[in-house]
């Protein structure tokens, strides 16, 4: 019987067509998690013929078996042969199930633990708890970073505004005690000129 792509073959027709017991197809259905219509699993014939395929990779039938063209016939035969088609379907569940517990190797540096849904909950919820606080934590040191760079901003500009004054308060102590120096010394020279033109006049006897 060919097996079409598109068609749907129930466990018996598919342990029928192909020989694998039903039992194995019915493990391997809920794997791949076949179509389920009245609580009874369908398998699409290309699924099937992919199964077919894959036992064959994992163990190879004899060769006169695999040159036949319909490859349901390849797996059907005696209670032997059914035997024989099991043991290659269980290999191969084997060989998937090793595939899938591989994505769960842990390093040296890591361990794997179980929760009851319980214990879950209340791990999550301490979790969130946790990534709440921390995020309240990371705001607060960011508005406290904000505030420092603010008020050292202030102390900055206050420094600088300082150093200004201070600079012209040092400027205009310069400009006016030059200036008192040149106020004196012009004061000494009227007095020089004015005793000077005295003098000449003979006040200075008088």
């Amino acid at each position: 019987m060919d097996i079409q792509d598109s068609a749907l073959y129930s466990i018996n027709e598919s342990a029928e067509i192909t020989g694998i017991p039903k039992r194995t197809l019915q493990r391997r259905a809920r794997i791949i998690s076949a179509t389920r219509i009245d609580g009874r699993y369908l398998f699409l014939g290309s699924q099937l013929k992919k199964y077919i395929e894959q036992i064959h990779e994992v163990a190879p039938v004899p060769a006169p078996l695999s040159r036949q063209k319909d490859l349901g016939a390849t797996l059907k035969g005696d209670g032997e042969q059914a035997l024989i088609t099991e043991n290659k379907a269980l290999k191969l569940e084997i060989k998937e199930l090793k595939d899938e517990l591989s994505n769960y190797d842990i390093a040296d540096n890591e361990r794997l633990e179980v929760f009851t849904d319980e214990m879950y909950e209340v791990f999550e919820a301490r979790l969130n708890d946790w990534k709440l606080q921390n995020q309240k934590i990371k705001s607060q040191q960011e508005l406290f970073s904000a505030k420092e760079k603010g008020l050292n901003d202030v102390v900055e500009l206050m420094t600088e505004q300082a150093e200004h004054y201070k600079n012209q308060f040092q400027y205009q102590k310069e400009q006016s005690t030059r200036i008192l120096d040149m106020h004196e010394q012009l004061i000494k020279t009227i007095q020089q000129n004015n005793y000077i033109e005295a003098k000449s006049k003979g006040f200075d006897k008088e």
